[in-house]
């Protein structure tokens, strides 16, 4: 797997690209869950994680991607994996994926997104959006989108709102049904 993965990564980056990866499997033995992280001082495209998908074999699959600042130092201390979803169309679909085979499983129409784990926000892939509209509206508009993709699932959302109290003009904005 990790050398599949490097094979494709500096096909796309245009860059010999190391790995670094959670843990160890042997030849022939499954990695579901497998985590790996790598740097690279390009641009890394919006398609990455569908390049990847497309230039790795049928036993490779890239779920999911983050990116993280050099160190990423959080309020808890230094954390050098990414860990935050980041405001993108690819991260939504990811959510709509996860609540639709998720949801179906609970009984309560309450759910929590959470939306808390924001100390990346406004840095890497969305710092150019953010530096527009700024980290407030970045994070509102974003909540919006799932909250609309919850309510479509008949849910009330719920959410952590330590975030948007530090943004107290964007308050009246949140929607009256979400909790």
């Amino acid at each position: 797997m990790q050398g599949e993965l490097e094979e494709a990564l500096g096909q796309v980056l245009g860059e010999p690209t190391r790995i670094v990866v959670a843990g160890r499997t042997d030849a022939g033995v499954h990695a579901l869950g497998q985590v790996a992280s790598f740097e690279t001082d390009r641009e890394i495209p919006g398609t990455l994680r569908r390049a990847l998908n497309a230039l790795t074999g049928r036993d490779v699959a890239v779920n999911a991607l983050a990116e993280a600042p050099e160190g990423c130092a959080t309020e808890w201390g230094s954390r050098s994996t990414p860990f935050g979803l980041q405001p993108t169309e690819e991260s939504l679909n990811f959510l709509r994926t996860l609540y639709d085979e998720l949801l179906p499983n609970f009984c309560s129409r309450q759910f929590n997104v959470g939306l808390d784990e924001t100390i990346d926000l406004g840095k890497v892939r969305s710092k150019e959006i953010a530096e527009q509209v700024g980290v407030g509206r970045l994070y509102l508009d974003f909540l919006l989108k799932i909250h609309r993709e919850v309510r479509a699932r008949g849910r009330t959302m719920q959410f952590w709102g330590d975030i948007i109290t530090h943004y107290p003009e964007l308050v009246r904005e949140l929607p009256r049904d979400a909790v």
